[in-house]
């Protein structure tokens, strides 16, 4: 049986993801994609629609309530867009998050390296709020972690975690512990291999927490998890519906819009937007 339903928190989510093409109105990237995530911007209450390409340019796009439309002044004065890093695959990877009321990005990069920015406003920019270069959020980071580093940094009960793929079969989990990251395999306890370059899209619906795994360069599809309290278990609903595209550079990215719940699944050139029934 394909259908099903399944109670999250007071809402009922039925199965299968079923494409939505109005989710998708307004994305055109007119450069090929190797990696897309998603953030809510509490200070302005909007999505943002986050994509790098493999000449390590950071691009945004932000969700007008019917439309997505480019936004690159949400990342360029903070030295974010156009940042190049050596033109391989998968070479700039951002995730935005927050540490509590204060939003940060962190973008991976093909050598394993780290950039860490942090929003808000200075003393040179008191009336706007931008990305400022932080190497505060990235202490603790190895200096290289390997190569194809893919971030995914999240907030779950009150902590801080980073997920990060490389070019290994083996992801690199970390906990912040108020100055610093520190290595914890806690977040990703229950997850297997995932495969090269895998990287991880967080998201809740309801009271639930779910972790979509896809390995960016790997015969496997996608990998998806649900929170138990102390691991992650195996739960295949969220992608129940959504076809494999191709081997290479697949990312997804997940939204809540006036009350729906909406997966874009980017693979290089081919893209797709679905709706959680």
């Amino acid at each position: 049986m394909n259908n099903r339903i399944i109670a999250h928190g007071n809402s009922v989510y039925e199965g299968p993801a079923v494409v939505d093409t109005a989710i998708m109105v307004g994305f055109n990237p007119v450069t090929e994609l190797v990696y897309i995530s998603s953030f809510y911007n509490r200070h302005n209450s909007t999505w943002y629609l986050l994509g790098g390409n493999s000449n390590g340019a950071v691009f945004s796009w932000k969700w007008t309530g019917s439309t997505w439309v480019s936004s690159p002044e949400f990342i360029a004065d903070g030295y974010v867009q156009n940042v190049t890093f050596d033109g391989y695959d998968i070479a700039a990877t951002p995730s935005m998050f927050y540490i509590g009321s204060q939003a940060y990005m962190i973008v991976g990069e093909y050598y394993g390296y780290f950039t860490g920015y942090q929003w808000g406003t200075t003393m040179s920019h008191p009336s706007s709020w931008f990305w400022d270069g932080s190497s505060a959020i990235i202490s603790g980071l190895p200096a290289d972690v390997g190569s194809r580093s893919v971030v995914c940094g999240l907030e779950m009960d009150g902590t801080a975690y980073l997920l990060v793929g490389t070019d290994t079969d083996n992801a690199s989990y970390f906990r912040w512990t108020g100055s610093a990251w520190l290595t914890d395999t806690f977040i990703g306890t229950g997850i297997p291999s995932i495969g090269r370059a895998g990287n991880f899209n967080y998201f809740e619906m309801g009271n639930e927490k779910f972790l979509v795994i896809s390995s960016t360069y790997s015969s496997v599809a996608w990998l998806t998890y649900k929170w138990g309290g102390s691991s992650w278990v195996a739960n295949d609903y969220i992608m129940s519906g959504i076809p494999k595209i191709g081997n290479e550079k697949r990312s997804t990215a997940f939204f809540n819009i006036n009350g729906n719940n909406y997966i874009i699944h980017n693979q290089g050139p081919n893209r797709t937007g679905y709706r959680l029934p």
